[in-house]
């Protein structure tokens, strides 16, 4: 599949984070990047909550990059216990689905609340510093905890291995998440375009194969870091044969990530970005 190949002003990452959830940089330095790197769309798919449509048209004039709205929604496979994250893309009626973001973000604020003091007593951590690093909508994401406890010594990174270690077992940030399927009713319902994240992360491929059969999804995300060349060939060929959506993102999240990638390593070709935005 020759066209992710080559970055092209056609083409669009759409998949990163903000600071408005688990990323590290402010939404302008996303659009700045994204336009430096040639591309010509970007998406901020910040976990369960939806920017300002009118002021990420102003970015995009700014930067003269267009902007898809979108988000990335956490929800749960039940039938197999395993989280599922659907990315979701122009939206007519994103207040269909605002109700349930504000529910997961209240969620995951108290089971941070919560977590907070067992850590605590654990690491020897300024408590300020994770108000200090918290996000800009006030809720506490892993990625704040683990900045403060990597700066106080514990880590030369914030990712990866520390996340493995500090969130385990009552440490462990367990949030709200509804069935996938409910979630992407409401999608559709607000007019707008679903995609599996990253199948590889959670291996959602059993999922995919269900709800392709159920022609419950609009599309899958095939090129991203973490999945792997068989991976992408593979979802690519799903995608072909039952006229999915195909799209590629970073999944950047700047300092927080758990592996170098810079924006626009990952990217959805022009094709498939038509067929969002119809």
């Amino acid at each position: 599949m020759d066209d992710s190949k080559k970055v092209l002003k056609t083409s669009g990452d759409l998949h990163m984070h903000s600071r408005f959830s688990d990323g590290s940089l402010d939404v302008e330095n996303l659009v700045y990047l994204a336009a430096k790197a040639g591309l010509g769309y970007i998406s901020i798919t910040d976990h369960d909550l939806f920017h300002d449509y009118n002021e990420l048209k102003i970015l995009g004039e700014k930067y003269k990059i267009n902007l898809i709205f979108g988000a990335e929604l956490s929800c749960m496979d039940f039938k197999r216990n395993r989280k599922v994250h659907i990315l979701c893309y122009n939206l007519k009626e994103p207040e269909i689905l605002e109700p349930y973001c504000k529910e997961v973000l209240k969620s995951r604020e108290e089971e941070a609340k919560r977590v907070i003091p067992l850590i605590l007593k654990k690491y020897n951590v300024v408590p300020e510093l994770i108000e200090k690093y918290k996000s800009k909508i006030g809720v506490v994401f892993e990625t704040n905890i683990l900045h403060a406890i990597a700066e106080c010594g514990y880590s030369s990174q914030v990712c990866g291995d520390l996340y493995r270690t500090v969130f385990k077992g009552e440490e462990k940030i367990k949030f709200k998440h509804n069935d996938v399927e409910e979630i992407l009713k409401l999608i559709k319902e607000a007019g707008g375009k679903s995609v599996l994240a990253h199948p590889s992360v959670h291996n959602s491929f059993d999922l995919l194969d269900e709800l392709v059969l159920k022609k419950a999804i609009d599309g899958v995300e095939v090129w991203h870091p973490k999945n792997s060349k068989i991976e992408r060939e593979k979802l690519y060929n799903i995608a072909k044969v039952n006229n999915l959506i195909a799209t590629g993102g970073t999944d950047f999240h700047g300092l927080y990530g758990s592996s170098a990638v810079k924006i626009g390593d990952c990217f959805t070709p022009y094709v498939y970005i038509e067929r969002i935005l119809k």
